[in-house]
Order: C-alpha cells, then structure tokens, then sequence
C-alpha cells in the first residue's frame, strides 16, 4: 500500500509544481511526510484502530492519539474520514490540555490539508504544532514536522523559511543520527542546488542521499535518486554517466513496476539519445515513456495530461528531426492540447513556437501566424511566472561535513542574521555614499555649467560691444568720407565756378577747351561722389539695401539713397550739399519716404531705418 501511496503522492507533487523551478525532487518531502503518518498505524489496520478507537477502556487522550493515527491511515483513501477523526482528536487534545495529543492532532490536520492543495491551512496547523514542541514531543515527530513545514513553504515558493525549516530538522535528525530523514534532507538540498543551476553540488548530495537510501533497501527511492543523479550528469553533458545511472533507474523500477519512474526514465533516456543524435533510439524510448504513462494506476493523484504534454513534445521534436512533418504536426497538437488542459504553460510556449516555425517553412502564413501569436502572448507570461519566482534571498550555508556537525543550527542563523544586518548596513552606507557622490557630481556639473553660461554671457556681450564700437568706428568714419566728398565737391564746385567767370572773353579755341574741363568736373561731382559713396556704404551696412528693397520694393534709387544718409543721421544740409537738392525739394522726398515706409508723423525716420 505504502508502493503505491508513493506514485500518487509524486503525481500529486508534479501536478502542484508544474511549470515552476522545483519540481521533481520536492516529492521527497510531501512522500516522507504521508509515509510517516501511515507508518505511525501502519502495524494497526484501520479495523483495529476503530475497535480500539470505540473500546470503554480508554481515557480520553489515548483516543486522542488513536484519533490521529486514525487520520494518518484514512489520508490515503478517504480524506473527509481523516479530516474527521484528527478534528474530533484535536478538540479532545484541547480540552483536556493535551499536549502531545494537540501535536498529532495538529500534524494530521496539516498533512490532510496539504493534500488538499489547502498550503495555507496546511501551514497554520504545521505552526500550532511547532508552538506546542516540548519534551514530551518524539524527535522524531519533530522532524517530520520540520520537514513538513519546509515542504509547505517550498510549495509556497517561500524558500528562504523553507530553508530555515529544513536546517532545523536536518540538525535533530544528525543529533539522533536518524538514517531516515538525513537522505530526505540530503536530496532535498540536492533539489535546490539543481533549481540554483549549481549541478555539481546538486550531484554531490543526490550521492549522499543515495548511499543511504541503498542502506535503508528502499527501492522506490533508490530509484528515483538514481534517475535525479543520471539527469544531472545529462546536464553536465556526461552522457557516459547519465547511462549508466538511468539504466539502473531503470532496472530497479521494472523490478517493483513502479509506471510514473518508468516514464521518467524511459523520457530522460529519450533526451539523451536524441542529444547524441540517435533520433530513432530517441523515438523508440519516447515510445516506452507513453506506454508506461498508460499503464499508471487509475488513482494516480497527478495531471495525465501534463505527463502526456511532456511526452507528446518529445515525440513532435524527434519526428521534427526525422524530417516527418506531417507527424511532427500532429504530436505537437497533441501535447499543446494537453499542456492546455494542465495549464503547462512552458510547453504550451515551446509548442506554440516549433508549430509556428513549422508552418511558416510549409508556407502556411495564416496557422504561422496563429501560433506566433499564441507563442507571443505564452512567452508573456512565461516569463512574468519565472519573474515572480526568482529566488533572490536563497543562501546554502549548511556543509554536510563533520565539523559542520559539531556546530549549532542556532548559531548559523544568528551569524546569517548578524550578516545580514552587517551587508544591509553596508549597503546603506554605501547607497549613502554614492548619493553625495551624485549629489556632489551633479553640483559640480551645474556649478560648471552655469560658470559657462556666464563665461558665454559675458563673450557675447564683449562680442556685441566690440561690434558696436566697429560699427561706431565705420559710420564715423563713413560720415567723415562723405563729408570729405562734400568738401571735395565744393572745392571742385568752386573751381568749376572760377573757370566759368574766367573764360568769358577768350578765344574761341580756349573757351571749347574751358567749357570741356567745367563738363567733366561736373560730371565728377554727380557720378563719382555718388559711386564711392554707395561702395564705401555697402561695406559698413552690408544687408541694408537688401532688406529696405525686400520690404518696399517701391523705393526709388533717390529714395534708397536718402535712406542711406538718414541712416548716417546726416543733416539736411548735408544732404543737400551732396545731392544738389534744395531744402524744400529734401523736405518733399523725405514725406513722400515716410509714407512709401508706411510711418506715422509721431514716428521718427532716422530711428526707423536705424533699426533696420
């Protein structure tokens, strides 16, 4: 009975923990923990207990005790008769102040719950009882609960308790030297150790686990650690070793037909053949694999479909490999039916991809699509399950070692708590110091921008006081030029003037010659003053012509060049002098300017143009 408790008690496991890290090796514990209830009656059929249980003879805690034998044996096979009796024991317990009659009690109502799938009333009933530890408690007792409790918080994903609480139990039972639980905690470690990706370490304690396990004759769990150490050996690309662990595997669960081994075995057999290659070796073992899951017990406790996913998967890749499409199809489907079925969604994600990949090679845009799609939304969530399950607080301190033994289970704890607070205070401290340093850092960085920004201010000021001195400079020096040619022009004006009274009475010959020499001074006056004006103009206000012709398109060449002399702020006088124009004729040209520039009487001229 016990045989066959043991592969429901695995299904159940794999059916809790599937699509999450821990998952083959935790049967260990939920197995050890059902055994040990079972094995408290295991000598006392059921009928015998009743008998016992309905005997006048007994006080009322004696049947307190029955009582929760009673639950461990009725947990196999009827949980509403177990949940019955470990209740009515509990409230005996309690009322006559019962200590030891309230942890029994308290441990079956735990193991019943856990069954149940119910973790946190699993995890109540496991803490009364460890508040109610004394020295009327059996060691014993004591582990299986410690065990009990890591198990639930394992399954609760709460490893760092679990692991607080398998230390614990792992100190009583080397105290009592207890070859019964001391594998269970070696394999245990060894679980966490493979899920840490450590696999060298894990290997080491599934071979501490196994040489006791072969010590206590358990084939069941020879068998199991067995096929653990030869898939670790598979994941450190030992194939040699992986073989001949499995093969025993193998041997050992065909002596005692233990089906859901088998399928494991005969699956990672699978693997490995399909790793080296040998696709038909590989098909043929996936083969195995499928008939042993058929052949599980009808009581099985586990998901069928999560195992049939599992292996379908296999079998789709190896037909994927040999080439055989069509089959390679059909077995995916079949394992994406019942990955959906088990809520597996790892496989369903893998699946989904390699359907997608195998569409879009056959060119089936629209099922590629699809399955791209449902891979894409799968892969989501894949990875936001894996995200809420990352360990970050996980540490193994605990050496299974001789001088490991000699040390207390409180100390580590207190060093670990005292290491912990020393590296959160160290880490405040230095998330203090990088914060001044940033701080200091972004001080100095906008301390050093804003000295450049005034360094910047006050070159372009410089800048801006340099160009209006040089522009001062020019318009002087352009208005001291202009009033030069008006010198000139007087000069020359006056010359012409001369030679204009001079001539009269002289020969004819002398007076074509003197009438030639006025035209051409003339011309001088009008052309050139004009001309080296307007250059010499250019090249102080190089864009102002261009920017009064863009505005007024109107303006006349006079009128640009008035334009010119307002902005030199020449006076009228000036001006006139230099164009030979009367004042009332400037006064004229100047309204008519001011109202082709659209300006206001109030408006000033010369500070209009200024600005332009």
């Amino acid at each position: 009975m016990i045989c066959k408790m043991k592969n429901c008690t695995t299904s159940f496991i794999h059916k809790h923990f599937r699509g999450k890290p821990l998952i083959s090796g935790i049967l260990i514990f939920i197995t050890v923990l059902f055994a040990s209830i079972a094995s408290m009656s295991a000598q006392e059929p059921t009928d015998s207990l009743m008998k016992l249980f309905k005997s006048k003879d007994l006080t009322e805690n004696e049947k307190a005790l029955i009582c929760a034998k009673l639950g461990g044996q009725y947990l196999t096979f009827n949980v509403d008769s177990a949940l019955h009796f470990a209740w009515n024991g509990l409230e005996v317990s309690l009322r006559n102040n019962f200590i030891k009659g309230q942890f029994l009690n308290y441990m079956a109502l735990g193991s019943i719950k856990l069954k149940m799938d119910d973790l946190d009333e699993a995890l109540k009933f496991f803490l009364s009882a460890k508040d109610l530890i004394d020295e009327t408690i059996e060691p014993r007792d004591v582990i299986g609960l410690y065990l009990g409790l890591g198990n639930v918080y394992s399954m609760q994903t709460n490893l760092y308790r679990a692991q607080d609480a398998f230390y614990t139990g792992l100190q009583i039972a080397e105290e009592h030297n207890d070859s019964l639980y001391l594998p269970r905690f070696y394999n245990n470690i060894a679980i966490i150790y493979a899920n840490l990706e450590d696999n060298s370490k894990s290997l080491e304690y599934y071979s501490k686990a196994l040489k006791l396990f072969e010590h206590l004759k358990d084939p069941y769990f020879i068998g199991n650690t067995l096929n653990n150490i030869g898939n670790t050996y598979f994941e450190l690309k030992k194939n040699d070793s992986a073989y001949l662990y499995l093969n025993k595997a193998l041997k050992i669960e065909k002596q005692i037909s233990n089906y859901y081994g088998l399928t494991k075995t005969y699956s990672n057999l699978g693997r490995l053949a399909f790793s080296e290659g040998r696709t038909l070796d590989a098909l043929e073992l996936f083969e195995k694999s499928e008939s042993a899951a058929d052949s599980l017990f009808d009581d099985f406790w586990g998901s069928r479909s999560y195992v049939f996913a599992t292996i379908y998967k296999h079998k789709g890749d190896t037909h994927f490999q040999l080439k055989d499409f069509p089959k390679a199809i059909k077995f995916y489907h079949l394992s994406l039916s019942d990955a959906t079925v088990s809520s597996d969604i790892e496989t369903e994600t893998y699946v989904s991809q390699k359907l997608a990949d195998l569409f879009h090679q056959q060119g089936n845009k629209d099922s590629a699509y699809f399955y791209y799609k449902n891979f894409t939304v799968l892969n989501d969530s894949l990875l936001r399950i894996k995200n809420d399950q990352k360990i970050t607080e996980l540490t193994l301190q605990y050496e299974f070692d001789k001088e490991r033994k000699q040390q207390k289970l409180e100390s580590e704890l207190i060093l670990a708590k005292h290491n912990r607070i020393e590296l959160i205070y160290l880490l405040a401290i230095i998330s203090a110091v990088a914060s001044l340093l940033i701080i200091a850092f972004l001080y100095f960085l906008q301390n050093n921008r804003m000295r450049r920004k005034n360094l910047e201010q006050q070159m372009n000021l410089l800048e801006r006081e340099k160009l209006s001195k040089e522009l001062d400079f020019k318009n002087k020096e352009l208005t001291t030029n202009v009033m030069y040619l008006l010198k000139k022009n007087e000069f020359i004006s006056a010359i012409s003037d001369k030679l204009k009274n001079t001539h009269q009475g002289q020969k004819d010959n002398n007076e074509t010659v003197i009438n030639n020499v006025i035209s051409e001074l003339d011309k001088s006056i009008t052309q050139d003053t004009w001309t080296e004006f307007e250059v010499r103009f250019q090249e102080v206000h190089v864009d102002f012509y261009n920017s009064l012709s863009r505005q007024f398109p109107d303006l006349t060449p006079n009128e640009l060049r008035l334009c010119a002399f307002l902005r030199l702020n020449m006076t009228s006088k000036e001006i006139s002098a230099i164009t030979y124009q009367s004042s009332e004729s400037l006064k004229t040209a100047r309204y008519r300017l001011r109202k082709k520039l659209g300006l206001d009487r109030d408006e000033n001229l010369i500070a209009y143009l200024t600005k332009l």
